[in-house]
């Protein structure tokens, strides 16, 4: 049985790499939609590149915080894991999405 004193701490904790997965899709995939329609926007690559980075970032500090707290919440651990391990799947996704712009031909599209 999981303590009470720690659902609202708990709620965040699961949720928060929903949310930081979720952000890091939705503005990869935003950004790359428009490279994609607008190529010759010169600005979009280093803003992509600075998402990018930021992206990587946030996503290991908050992978490496789940994980600490998976070994010191024992009795979350397989729940904290799991979410953990969300924010993984974005890694196969950024990296189709960065073939993808470096392999373009931006006066084809």
């Amino acid at each position: 049985m999981h303590p009470t004193y720690h659902s609202q701490s708990m709620q965040w904790l699961l949720r928060a790499p929903l949310i930081v997965a979720g952000a890091s899709f939705t503005i990869g995939t935003a950004l790359l939609l428009y490279f994609l329609s607008d190529p010759h926007f010169e600005p979009i690559m280093p803003i992509g590149f600075c998402f990018v980075v930021l992206a990587f970032f946030v996503n290991s500090v908050v992978f490496t915080s789940l994980i600490i707290c998976g070994f010191i919440l024992k009795e979350y651990q397989k729940e904290i894991f799991t979410r953990a391990g969300l924010l993984l799947v974005n890694i196969p996704i950024a990296a189709v999405y960065i073939y993808i712009v470096f392999n373009s031909d931006p006066f084809v599209l």
